[in-house]
This record gives C-alpha cells, structure tokens and sequence, in this order.
C-alpha cells in the first residue's frame, strides 16, 4: 500500500515544498553571510588605520624625546643611533 501512486505523490510534494523552503532559506543566509563580512572588512580596515596612526604618533614621540635630548646635549648617543642607520643605508 505505500507504493500506491496517491502516497507517492503526497510524499514528493512534501519534498518539493521542504527543498524550497531550504532553498529560501539558504538564499537568506547567504545575504547574511555577506553582511557579516561586510562588517568584518570595516572593522580590518578600521583597525589598520589605528595601528598605523599609533605608529605614526609613535614615532613622532621617539623623534621630540631625541630632539629634546640634543638640545640638553644628551642627545648625542640616540641621534648617533638614529643617523647612523640612515647614513648606513
């Protein structure tokens, strides 16, 4: 009796409906996923930007504290330092 063709019948609609279901909501996850990396890359292009102005904000620091050193005359060991390895290269 389950092979009759009425059961079959109800059994692949019950299938057809199931995979359009899945595949919506595949569809919805997908547009999710973009989202969230969306975000992701906002945030990588965010921190980038803040470590590169720590760095930036780092070495103006490094530079006052020797310009301040040289002009105490204490100077003279980092600026030997610091010129050296750009005559150096």
């Amino acid at each position: 009796m389950s092979n009759h063709p009425c059961i079959q019948s109800e059994k692949i609609g019950a299938h057809s409906a199931k995979i359009d279901n899945l595949e919506r909501w595949q569809k919805t996850q997908n547009g999710q996923l973009k989202l969230l990396n969306d975000k992701i890359d906002n945030l990588r292009t965010w921190l980038t930007t803040i470590l590169g102005l720590l760095a930036l904000n780092l070495l103006l620091v490094i530079i006052t504290l020797v310009s301040k050193l040289a002009e105490q005359g204490r100077g003279g060991f980092f600026l030997s330092l610091l010129f050296d390895s750009f005559t150096k290269h």
